[in-house]
């Protein structure tokens, strides 16, 4: 669902008019405007590199996002992306949920680090201990 959303998005967003609309707004730096407008020749790329950096950015971003579609003239993908959002998880945006998978690798991997890290401090801990019973 996620993937036929994307496409559908890519495939119909005038990335030029939305990066612009969200430039103004201050959601988007000139690097990426100009790495949207760089691919003007290319409008689905265009629109792929807009929702790619759209994707890294919080909650806001994606706020600003939405509205300009909706100033943009993009009602319609706008509808599209809330109502498939709202499909796919209550209340909770495509954006939010994309988020938490950053969020779920990241406390993963400090969970992971921690388990690691307490393993070798218990590890050393026992080592410890067994020195100092023969010893």
């Amino acid at each position: 669902m996620l993937r036929s959303l994307y496409d559908k998005v890519s495939s119909t967003v005038d990335a030029q008019s939305v990066g612009r609309e969200m430039f103004q707004s201050n959601a988007l730096t000139q690097q990426e405007l100009q790495s949207i407008q760089s691919k003007h020749s290319e409008p689905v790329k265009a629109a792929e590199q807009l929702l790619n950096i759209v994707m890294k950015q919080s909650d806001n971003v994606y706020s600003c996002f939405l509205d300009a579609l909706k100033k943009t003239g993009h009602e319609d993908v706008f509808e599209v992306i809330v109502s498939d959002s709202c499909k796919l998880k209550g209340m909770y945006s495509t954006m939010s949920l994309l988020a938490f998978i950053p969020l779920f690798s990241f406390l993963l991997a400090y969970v992971l680090r921690g388990i690691t890290a307490k393993s070798w401090s218990v590890s050393a801990d026992m080592a410890g201990m067994v020195h100092s019973v023969s010893g």
